[in-house]
C-alpha cells in the first residue's frame, strides 16, 4: 500500500515544525533545547485488544498528553542526563570490561522497547483503573 495516497481528513493535523531565530555574538554559544513527543496512549493488538501504555498513570488517556509530555521532557532532561551518565560511567570507564561489551550493551538498548517489549498499566491483560496521585507527573492530565 501506497502511504503517499492516503489523504488526510479536513482540518486535521499530520505534522508540526520547529523554527527558533536569534542573534548571536560572534563566538558566542547558546543550546536551545527542544522535545519530540508522541502521544500514542494505547496499544493495540491483532486481536482486537487495546491496553494503556504505562505513561498514561500519569499523563492520562486522552491522546492529548503531548504539551505535557514535552513539557516533562524539557523540565527533567539535565537531571535525566546526570542519571544516565551516573549509571554508565562506571562501565565505560572499565578497563576489565572488552569495548564490544560496552558499545552492545548500551547502544543495543533500544531492543528492550523497539524490539517487541511493552510496557502497560494492566492487570491480567486488563487496564488497571489507577488513579494519578496529587503531585504525580502531568498531575490533572486527561481521563484515567
Amino acid at each position: 500500500m501506497d502511504p503517499l495516497s492516503h489523504k488526510s481528513l479536513s482540518g486535521a493535523a499530520i505534522g508540526a515544525a520547529v523554527c527558533q531565530s536569534m542573534v548571536l555574538a560572534p563566538g558566542a554559544r547558546r543550546v536551545v533545547p527542544f522535545a519530540l513527543v508522541w502521544d500514542a496512549p494505547m496499544v493495540r493488538f491483532g486481536s482486537g485488544k487495546a491496553l494503556p501504555r504505562m505513561y498514561t498513570r500519569w499523563f492520562g488517556r486522552n491522546g492529548d498528553a503531548a504539551p505535557r509530555l514535552a513539557a516533562h521532557a524539557l523540565d527533567s532532561y539535565l537531571e535525566w542526563d546526570r542519571a544516565i551518565e551516573d549509571w554508565q560511567m562506571p562501565i565505560l570507564s572499565s578497563s576489565l570490561l572488552p569495548n564490544f561489551y560496552k558499545s552492545l550493551l548500551f547502544n543495543e538498548l533500544y531492543f528492550i522497547t523497539d524490539g517487541g517489549t511493552l510496557w502497560t498499566d494492566s492487570t491480567a491483560g486488563r487496564a488497571n483503573p489507577l488513579q494519578a496521585n496529587p503531585g504525580d507527573i502531568g498531575e490533572g492530565g486527561g481521563e484515567r
